[in-house]
């Protein structure tokens, strides 16, 4: 009888620290965070038609979608202000309501030291995207004045530079995700989240880089880690789909 009652408690406790590692209650502020992690309750993970492969996390009202391209390290390194963009999408079905704001985000380079990175504000992104063309102009209009026999390459990397702004922009402008307020009528929201990648503590890509995304709803945090490229593993989850 005693063994069995030891047995039970025993099992309870595994039972409550999984719980606590799925969601945790900080007694200070009464938030919980909520982490992806494979095969868990709630966790799902598939592969876009697209190729990029998404991740989801479900708590309680709130579902959360993190589709993340596996090429954007390559992508973000051929980028004159690197960035890295993931793609987020939040459904409520809940019967109030939920303020979804993508500045409340976080991108966490796990090796590099740990460094967490706000999002870019989209109007503030634009606005230098506008001033980094301009720059290019001016810049171009002035080497021409110096070396009139150089007016063609100049005028070609202004274009350039311009053209690659002026998509940004049209993109940004489109499908950035934006502050919303959920509801019953309308209970979903997606949009894009870019980060910078470029400070003293971010310089240079390993062959795989970690990251953890977070976004706080509320009074949860959702937390979902990823790895770009992916691992072997996620690379077989996608030939099998």
């Amino acid at each position: 009888m005693e063994q069995r009652r030891q047995l039970h408690c025993a099992l309870m406790l595994i039972f409550v620290t999984a719980s606590v590692t799925f969601a945790t209650d900080s007694k200070s502020g009464h938030t919980t965070s909520v982490r992806w992690q494979e095969n868990r309750p709630g966790c799902t993970y598939s592969r876009m038609v697209d190729g990029k492969y998404r991740y989801g996390l479900s708590w309680r009202d709130v579902a959360v979608s993190l589709a993340v391209d596996p090429d954007e390290l390559q992508k973000a390194s051929r980028r004159q202000e690197p960035f890295l963009g993931v793609h987020l999408s939040v459904r409520y079905q809940g019967s109030g309501t939920l303020n979804v704001d993508g500045g409340a985000a976080t991108l966490e380079f796990v090796k590099h030291l740990q460094v967490r990175q706000p999002p870019i504000a989209p109007d503030d992104f634009v606005r230098t995207l506008q001033g980094d063309a301009h720059e290019a102009a001016r810049q171009a209009a002035q080497e021409i004045e110096k070396h009139p026999d150089e007016r063609e390459p100049r005028e070609a990397y202004a274009r350039a530079i311009q053209k690659n702004a002026a998509e940004l922009i049209t993109f940004v402008s489109k499908n950035a995700l934006r502050k919303t307020v959920l509801n019953p009528a309308n209970p979903e929201v997606s949009g894009w989240i870019l980060f910078r990648a470029n400070s003293e503590q971010i310089s240079g890509w390993e062959q795989q880089e970690s990251f953890i995304f977070r976004l706080a709803l509320a009074d949860t945090v959702f937390e979902i880690p990823f790895n770009l490229p992916p691992s072997i593993g996620d690379l077989l989850l996608r030939r099998r789909q």
